[in-house]
């Protein structure tokens, strides 16, 4: 990036060359967050389905609780 700002002044073309650079570092940016987001999904599935799953045996147990409480 350096070496290309020092060519970019040389020439006169700072603009070209920053748009190139923000084109190139952008496409690295989104390739970057696919690829968390694809890693990310699973594990945040997985995490809010088993806090579900948690307050629903909680509200199940104590039902079933108070069934053989009272009979």
């Amino acid at each position: 990036m350096v070496s290309l700002t020092k060519v970019a002044e040389e020439v006169n073309k700072m603009d070209t060359i920053y748009d190139q650079l923000f084109k190139q570092y952008s496409e690295e940016l989104e390739a970057i967050v696919k690829t968390m987001n694809s890693l990310l999904e699973p594990v945040l599935t997985i995490f809010v389905g088993s806090i579900v799953a948690l307050i629903l045996i909680s509200m199940y147990m104590s039902i079933f609780q108070i069934g053989t409480s009272i009979s």
